[in-house]
């Protein structure tokens, strides 16, 4: 397959880049390009288009500004895929357009770190799942007191009473085709194979690579 850009959205938390970006460089076909929401509705290098995929993984805790607002509002009209990764599922508390986009109500809520959890397929037929079936990962958790909306196709689920009972599911925004997946704080969860397979088929999904 053709490389294909994908940019890679932080911001707002910290996060074991060396060991992040030593993950996505396998993830064929795809080319990472970590950036900040401004840098990427800024687009000084008039590359915006050329995204095959937007990866959230930043949590700004705040509403965007008018520029970052109309860009993230404009989403469900683009055709690019989106996942929002982790920290991303929180990134803006409150804000009713992040909220659409996922299908989740994203506060109040809590997390717990290092938290070892089993994870089931419950879709095995979606090609994100394919090749997954039950696997055990060491993780942060998020406990909101909302699950995901009618709207969603459940992939993974945990029974961990620490955690959103919905770990990744996927979802139509608009245009856009949108993963979503609460996994991914540090080395040892990029390290889980389990957790590789489902972010890499996730982007391949997101942009169209595979349905």
């Amino acid at each position: 397959m053709e490389q294909r850009k994908v940019a890679f959205i932080v911001g707002g938390h910290t996060y074991d880049v060396p060991a992040l970006q030593d993950t996505l460089a396998t993830f064929e076909p795809f080319r990472f390009y970590p950036q900040t929401i401004e840098d990427l509705v800024a687009d000084r290098g008039d590359c915006l288009d050329d995204y095959a995929a937007l990866v959230f993984y930043g949590m700004p805790m705040y509403k965007p500004e008018d520029k970052e607002k109309a860009f993230l509002e404009s989403l469900s009209q683009r055709d690019q895929g989106i996942v929002v990764l982790h920290h991303a599922v929180l990134g803006y508390p409150g804000w009713q357009s992040w909220i659409d986009l996922m299908g989740l109500v994203n506060e109040p809520f809590e997390y717990y770190h290092d938290r070892t959890i089993s994870l089931t397929v419950t879709n095995p037929n979606h090609p994100i799942t394919r090749g997954l079936s039950h696997w055990t990962t060491v993780d942060e958790t998020y406990l909101l007191h909302q699950n995901v909306d009618a709207s969603a196709d459940i992939l993974v689920t945990t029974d961990d009473p620490k955690s959103l009972p919905t770990i990744a599911w996927t979802r139509m925004h608009g245009l856009a085709r949108v993963f979503c997946c609460t996994l991914g704080h540090d080395a040892v969860a990029y390290a889980n194979e389990g957790f590789q397979t489902l972010l890499h088929n996730g982007i391949l999904w997101a942009a169209g690579e595979i349905e």
